[in-house]
């Protein structure tokens, strides 16, 4: 029997995570950018196999949450969040966003992407869409230090 594997990623935590991880706070912006397919291609790969060994593992889809620049309000952003949004689907991605939020003086913020991944994460589990859910973030909203988990 196979297991299908989903793997669910937090995109903007993720690429906050990568930058932080591996870049210097002046490299440009592309830094930190990665590909959604191959890391779930990665983290599916890391999944233990069961005591047995005996079954066999699948990804079987790859979902990205992220939010997503005004057009308005940010032109290259928007264009930009466009091409990926298209290079991703074009590889079988589902891409889950929500417009960020400008309010004057600060900078943008994503409302209800962290709710989007936490919804469909146990819907889709609830409804049998998949047998081994992983969920990638490096989101620390919930947690006193970003080294607990």
């Amino acid at each position: 029997m196979t297991k299908s594997i989903v793997v669910f990623i937090d995109g903007q935590n993720m690429y906050k995570w990568a930058r932080d991880a591996f870049f210097l706070p002046d490299d440009p912006s592309i830094c930190g950018q990665f590909n959604p397919i191959q890391l779930g291609y990665h983290i599916a790969q890391a999944v233990p196999p069961d005591e047995d060994q005996s079954e066999e593992r699948k990804l079987t889809a790859v979902r990205i949450y992220q939010g997503s620049p005004s057009a308005r309000h940010d032109a290259k952003g928007n264009s930009a969040d466009r091409r990926h949004r298209a290079a991703w689907e074009a590889k079988g991605v589902t891409v889950v966003s929500r417009p960020l939020r400008y309010t004057y003086g600060q900078r943008p913020r994503e409302k209800g992407v962290d709710v989007a991944l936490a919804v469909d994460f146990v819907g889709m589990g609830v409804d049998g869409d998949y047998d081994i859910g992983v969920l990638a973030s490096a989101d620390t909203d919930r947690v006193e230090s970003p080294y607990v988990v």
